[in-house]
């Protein structure tokens, strides 16, 4: 295997990404998450991901240089991890009129996204080899992605056969910069896109003399006519707001290359598109806006049957989608409910609860599953932006049911949230959009009768106490690990304390203070005492998951909470021989 790749080492985020977080002033949330972008081992998670993937997207050179976004397919397994630094596509199978190329030491982004339920992850590497149809890349970056702007579809019956691509589609058709009536309506109708950037990296960013290309790509999503599109060429969208982290928009700082890639998910065409592209960081019209995005094409490839896909059944929209326009500059709110604010209540230093009447729904329904999340559209707090928050839905299902309500508990940090905090009072009314998420016990499987650890830090409790009160009244055994910086800031607690107490042989509770005052020391200390709970101090160890869960490779476990927490319980999980197939996560700065 080529070893140069081996020597790229990424410490976290690079210049042109600093720079606007540092434009939209949010350096300490993205601060907070940087670990997770620096070179590490592909996890067994990931592993697993991308082994029954079909279809991987790419970013790459092709002829002349030219940045390309592309995607490849093939069985589930054609996507190898054989061990924490290396991928292998084998067979490598590009369609005809595919603009990309794959040589050895160029670079290579990929992302995988499981449409049927809104997971995307992303790996990076360079060729180390491409000899006999066999691809292999040498990995640099691993990791997942946030959900949002996904929409569901059914691609998986849809894959026409479990062989190869097709080798000859019908036509192929190629421009320059003006665009053609049919492929305007191509990008018309779109619901989703595949955008490439890349940066070269200095030689202090990757650990490597002389530098080095860093390509990325990613999804990108909204309601059909979420982009403009002219015949000159010019592509314009509204950047949503999304974690804090700017690849995409870092990247154009320092670079302004760009490709994208449209897909026919009906009928397995594909439209390439290779040019620049631009940040307008004032420009805020197009709905959900944060900032524009204008892409002048400079080539483009259209392939009719490329993929050998055809979509089942209806698509399920993102319930982030920024609502559609109806006229350019107009909102149309059609698919938002107005719901008032029944109540409010304070948990504890800074999080607050709001409950609030429940939407209308179709009789019979379901309102939500424990640990999914509700949207919300915010039009009155920057002038000509809507914003759009979720937040997880903190009422158990029997709450829910008795009270003809649900509840959200937000901890005041940021805007939107300071917002909620001053100006939402009973009787007033929110944007609500919709339901969503995939973490919650479904996600089990054939587990469904394994204790539950469920590890929380901060806000992160808010989706465990709903998935606590699923597994309790499912009479399924959980083991609860709290963590929070003081008992001042621990929403629930006493809740948590009376279900352990009442519940002693199903629950097991334990809560670890990270911050302890000398006060605070000595209320643990008075506390433990016939409490039901186990009391720790600080971050945490193997030792402390032994002792409250002796059973641990064979529980499943949810954790949730900020990165550097869920990136130390994910190294003590795998150092006590923890599957990672039976770790589940969710990140609130996602």
């Amino acid at each position: 295997m080529v070893a140069q790749s081996a020597r790229v080492q990424l410490a976290g985020y690079h210049p042109g990404q600093i720079e606007v977080q540092r434009r939209e002033g949010v350096q300490e949330k993205a601060h907070a998450i940087q670990g997770l972008f620096a070179t590490r081992p592909v996890s067994e998670q990931l592993q697993s991901f991308f082994g029954i993937q079909r279809l991987l997207y790419t970013a790459t050179r092709g002829k002349h240089d030219r940045l390309w976004a592309s995607v490849l397919f093939g069985k589930p397994s054609f996507i190898q991890i054989p061990n924490a630094h290396e991928a292998v596509i084998d067979p490598l199978k590009q369609f005809n009129g595919d603009p990309a190329q794959y040589t050895a030491g160029s670079s290579v982004a990929t992302v995988g996204v499981m449409f049927e339920n809104r997971r995307r992850n992303l790996i990076s590497g360079i060729v180390a080899s491409n000899n006999g149809g066999k691809l292999h890349l040498d990995v640099y970056q691993a990791l997942g992605n946030c959900p949002k702007y996904i929409q569901v579809r059914d691609l998986g019956t849809g894959l026409l056969g479990a062989g190869d691509c097709i080798s000859t589609p019908t036509t192929v058709i190629r421009g320059d910069s003006e665009l053609l009536a049919e492929e305007q309506k191509f990008i018309a109708r779109a619901d989703t896109f595949f955008m490439a950037t890349v940066h070269m990296a200095s030689a202090a960013e990757v650990g490597m003399p002389g530098g080095w290309p860093i390509n990325h790509i990613n999804h990108k999503g909204g309601y059909p006519g979420f982009i403009q599109v002219a015949a000159s060429g010019q592509l314009a969208w509204g950047d949503y707001a999304g974690n804090n982290v700017f690849s995409t928009l870092g990247n154009l700082t320092l670079d302004p290359q760009a490709a994208l890639l449209f897909i026919d998910f009906t009928t397995g065409d594909t439209l390439h598109l290779s040019g620049r592209a631009e940040v307008h960081w004032d420009q805020v019209d197009l709905p959900g806006a944060q900032r524009t995005i204008i892409f002048q094409t400079q080539e483009w490839v259209h392939v009719k049957g490329a993929l050998p896909i055809k979509q089942q059944g209806p698509v399920e929209s993102s319930p982030y989608n920024p609502t559609p326009p109806s006229k350019p500059g107009k909102l149309q709110a059609s698919n938002v409910q107005h719901l008032q604010c029944l109540s409010t209540q304070q948990e504890s230093l800074d999080v607050m609860t709001f409950e609030f009447e429940l939407p209308q729904l179709p009789a019979k329904s379901m309102f939500c599953h424990p640990g999914q999340f509700a949207s919300f559209d915010f039009a009155e707090i920057t002038p000509g932006k809507v914003l759009n928050r979720t937040w997880t839905i903190s009422s158990p299902t029997e709450q829910i049911r008795r009270r003809k309500s649900f509840t959200i508990s937000v901890k005041k940090d940021g805007l939107v949230s300071n917002w909620l905090f001053n100006n939402m009072t009973p009787g007033k009314t929110i944007g609500f959009k919709g339901v969503d998420g995939d973490f919650t016990l479904e996600l089990i499987g054939s587990m469904a009768h394994s204790r539950a650890l469920l590890v929380a830090g901060g806000i992160g409790i808010t989706p465990m106490r709903v998935l606590l009160a699923q597994q309790l009244a499912q009479q399924q055994p959980a083991t609860l690990l709290y963590f929070v910086r003081s008992l001042a800031e621990a929403p629930f607690l006493n809740e948590f304390i009376e279900a352990a107490q009442s519940n002693r042989t199903l629950l097991t509770l334990a809560v670890s203070v990270t911050r302890p005052s000398e006060q605070g020391s000595a209320q643990i200390m008075s506390r433990e005492s016939g409490s039901g709970v186990s009391w720790y101090q600080g971050r945490i160890t193997a030792d402390m998951v032994a002792q409250i869960c002796p059973d641990i490779t064979s529980c499943v476990v949810f954790q949730c909470g900020p990165a550097p927490m869920m990136q130390l319980v994910t190294a003590t999980l795998e150092n006590l021989q923890v599957p990672m197939t039976h770790v589940f996560q969710e990140a609130f700065n996602f």
